[in-house]
């Protein structure tokens, strides 16, 4: 047995053991994965209430209500609402002075195709609300991910001790950001799974800062990006850009993006024939510069109505090359990217990992990819390099590098 496994069935053998434990699990897209440790485990009629996977659209439908995305966040919250509204409807009074209820659910989509998985889409969300003590409020947890392994059943082994994670992590872990993702990543390699939304909510984590819980995520290689809607809450890149053209700036202590060159670079845009609506604005800050900062203070620098030029989100990253940050805006938008640089933003990128002509033409080959736009202050001072002149060339002729007056 995998040493993943074994712990997983231990954590699963643990909360069997304890009596006052007591819910359900909703699966649906991966088979039942979470609940199958604590079946295995032995004694799981002291923990598991009922264990259910509505497959079909039409039954899903009649448990649930309809639903324009099976694998979305609002899904999830209607199934944990009716399977927890159940459950106290039905056991409260019988049990409710010496249980702790849950309701654990998850919806998500696998590999199907042959033995390895042939697109980026394998991803689900996954949550668990449950009672910290008895005849007490709910507290929540919410999770989005991506699978990365490569097969169908590599996906089901790590869904299915994630799965194991939370709910232990929900009753016997500590409440603080840093121990909470320890805790779901417990025994378990991160690279096999990206959470980019985690959320928390009810009265054991009202003191729980919830920027440093996400950040947290990139900090222990969790995610490489994180996005911020005004409210503070991160959001599901996807959901917030999909079909959309995005415009992004890339803040720096040098480099800094003018308002001037903003408003060329809005204006640009709109003089495209091509762009038929106003593009999706977003701020990328590396997460090193949260150091002497916190989210909070971009929020309000970037968001705020006051800011003239004010952006739709905040992006947390982490990415060491440029062309990644392009690359994780694409998996969300088949529309176009626009970058707004200056030149001594781009130099300092490109000096700082930059040795050949060789590694500049595939920078920019990776960088320049398909409706990609550099939208670059015209002090024309990128000559670091003499191989670099007919590129340059050859990307403004071709649009991918825009020259707009910086004045």
């Amino acid at each position: 047995m995998p040493y993943i496994e074994k712990i997983a069935l231990e954590k699963a053998r643990k909360i069997n053991s304890t009596s006052s434990i007591y819910g359900t699990f909703a699966e649906i897209g991966a088979g039942q994965e979470v609940v199958n440790h604590f079946f295995k485990a032995g004694k799981a009629s002291r923990t598991v209430a009922k264990s259910m996977s509505a497959y079909d659209m039409t039954f899903s439908d009649q448990i649930y209500g309809r639903e324009g995305r099976y694998v979305s966040e609002s899904r999830l919250f209607k199934m944990l609402d009716h399977e927890y509204r159940l459950l106290e409807k039905r056991l409260k009074k019988k049990r409710g002075n010496n249980t702790k209820f849950f309701a654990f659910a998850d919806t998500v989509a696998v590999s199907t195709v042959g033995k390895f998985h042939t697109s980026h889409h394998h991803h689900g969300w996954m949550g668990i609300r449950f009672q910290n003590d008895y005849m007490s409020s709910y507290n929540e947890i919410i999770l989005h991910i991506s699978l990365l392994d490569k097969t169908r059943l590599q996906q089901y082994e790590a869904l299915g001790v994630l799965g194991v994670n939370l709910i232990y992590s929900a009753f016997y872990g500590k409440k603080d950001h840093k121990h909470i993702i320890k805790s779901l990543f417990d025994n378990f390699e991160p690279s096999r799974v990206d959470i980019d939304v985690l959320r928390c909510s009810g009265e054991i984590f009202k003191k729980l800062d919830h920027h440093q819980l996400n950040l947290e995520l990139i900090r222990q290689k969790s995610t490489a990006a994180l996005l911020f809607q005004k409210s503070g809450e991160n959001i599901l890149p996807s959901d917030a850009l999909y079909g959309k053209h995005v415009l992004i700036q890339y803040h720096s202590a040098r480099g800094k993006v003018s308002d001037s060159l903003m408003k060329k670079a809005l204006s640009y845009i709109r003089s495209t024939k091509k762009i038929k609506s106003h593009p999706i604005s977003i701020v990328n800050i590396p997460v090193q510069y949260l150091k002497t900062k916190n989210t909070f203070y971009y929020l309000k620098k970037y968001l705020s109505p006051s800011n003239q030029n004010k952006s739709q989100y905040i992006l947390i990253s982490d990415f060491k090359r440029l062309y990644e940050l392009r690359n994780f805006i694409r998996k969300a938008t088949d529309q176009y990217i626009f970058m707004i640089l200056n030149e001594e933003l781009l130099m300092k990128i490109l000096k700082s990992h930059l040795k050949s002509s060789g590694d500049i033409l595939e920078f920019f080959s990776r960088l320049c990819g398909p409706k990609t736009v550099l939208l670059i202050s015209n002090s024309n001072k990128l000559k670091f390099s003499p191989h670099f002149h007919h590129l340059k060339q050859y990307l403004m002729e071709t649009k991918h590098i825009i020259y707009l007056n910086d004045t």
